[in-house]
């Protein structure tokens, strides 16, 4: 799921797109705006580093430059961190690490009767422009997301496709990329569910004396599916919307869900109070119990 607009809080302002231009517009009486002519195509996404120290936005595709392309703001200073192309037809999504020192990358290369896709992991740190690690793959990707409280060094990520997701991981010792697929719910692609599409996923907040990291992922028919990342197991899925679900975000307080094409956005208290019992992030069983707020 792309976003067009991050809020640089600690530094006052807010940087936004429009077409391929970006922009950072102060958050004081004159608005002061530095206008950043930096791309050529349009822009699709941009993200804020975890440690607030730098902005990234990427193209879709390459169409005038002739490949999609990175570039990574310092935000204190505005100015450019680094600059790379990735050598594909599109880029579908990227992402800064937990510790902001990698960037994650899923690009797209290939048709219907030829998926291909890269997973690529980038040092851009100091104006670098490397890639760590990559794997090609023979199937498209939808989503993909680092796994910010698994792991100290923050190695772990997962993809979506179509029907399927899988776990990856960079080997410590080689720098190479491995994956396994997730377990999947028993005889879901079936009836009604036959065509349906995972479209986004988000991992839930832990309490640090919690056992798991627990998943959402998001499906085109309104359904979740919760799952287990630690152990891998599939736990259950939840009907919360009637239309396709297009991101999802979530804390230790709340979980929220926007529609694909739903003008209201959906969000379930995590701390809650039901028949007397208390419940809260550990508990995934409860995640979309109680009830469900809209705005």
């Amino acid at each position: 799921m792309n976003q067009n607009i991050v809020w640089a809080q600690k530094w006052g302002y807010i940087a936004y797109s429009m077409q391929n231009i970006m922009i950072f517009e102060e958050l004081n009486a004159e608005k002061t705006q530095q206008i950043k002519e930096e791309f050529s195509d349009p822009i699709s996404g941009i993200r804020y580093s975890k440690d607030e120290g730098f902005i990234m936005a990427f193209t879709r595709v390459g169409t005038i430059n002739g490949y999609p392309s990175v570039i990574v703001w310092n935000t204190k200073t505005k100015r450019k961190e680094s600059v790379f192309a990735v050598e594909d037809t599109e880029i579908i999504n990227a992402e800064f690490s937990k510790n902001s020192n990698m960037i994650l990358v899923a690009s797209w290369n290939g048709d219907s009767k030829n998926p291909l896709s890269t997973v690529s992991v980038w040092d851009f740190m100091n104006g670098r422009k490397e890639v760590f690690c990559k794997s090609v793959i023979p199937w498209k990707i939808n989503e993909i997301c680092w796994n910010g409280y698994e792991t100290a060094d923050s190695s772990e990520f997962c993809t979506l496709s179509d029907q399927v997701y899988h776990y990856w991981q960079i080997r410590d010792y080689d720098l190479a990329l491995k994956y396994m697929q997730g377990r999947m719910p028993k005889d879901y692609f079936v009836g009604e569910n036959a065509n349906a599409k995972l479209t986004s996923l988000c991992y839930v907040e832990p309490y640090e004396e919690q056992n798991s990291v627990y998943a959402l992922m998001g499906l085109d028919n309104g359904h979740v599916w919760v799952v287990d990342t630690r152990g891998n197991y599939f736990l259950y899925h939840a009907k919360v919307l009637d239309g396709p679900i297009n991101k999802i975000t979530s804390s230790l307080d709340r979980i929220v869900i926007e529609g694909k094409d739903d003008s209201h956005v959906h969000s379930w208290e995590l701390r809650k109070t039901i028949a007397d019992y208390k419940y809260d992030a550990s508990d995934p069983n409860y995640f979309f119990a109680g009830e469900e707020k809209s705005v």
